[in-house]
């Protein structure tokens, strides 16, 4: 079964569960309960940004708590995302309000797609 977080403001886990058939969308706050409740066994999320050398990802505001309730009750989570998400540059890119670093030891893998 998948189950989605609604990602709140912006609402993209609905749209994720959406386009996924049977796939159901949770609040929040109730998706981290599903979790330390044993009830969720693997979380994927994605990335707006990958940065070099593993030194984590930029992703919405949030990513990084709902990654240390994974880590905290041995949930893996992995980072997905397309090749155009690697930041190449060696100055990290300017993060506006909405996002955060992730870092790559709260993620267990970053799998980057072509």
């Amino acid at each position: 079964k998948v189950l989605c977080s609604r990602s709140t403001p912006g609402d993209e886990g609905g749209l994720m569960a959406s386009d996924i058939p049977d796939a159901e969308c949770l609040a929040d706050k109730l998706f981290m309960e599903q979790i330390k409740q044993g009830k969720i066994h693997l979380v994927l999320v994605g990335a707006d940004c990958i940065l070099p050398g593993g030194n984590g990802v930029v992703n919405k505001v949030g990513t990084a708590s709902l990654a240390r309730v994974c880590k905290q009750f041995n949930v893996p989570i992995v980072c997905c995302a397309d090749k155009w998400k690697l930041w190449e540059d060696i100055y990290p890119p300017g993060l506006e309000d909405i996002f955060e670093l992730v870092p790559s030891e709260l993620l267990n893998r970053v799998i980057v797609g072509g």
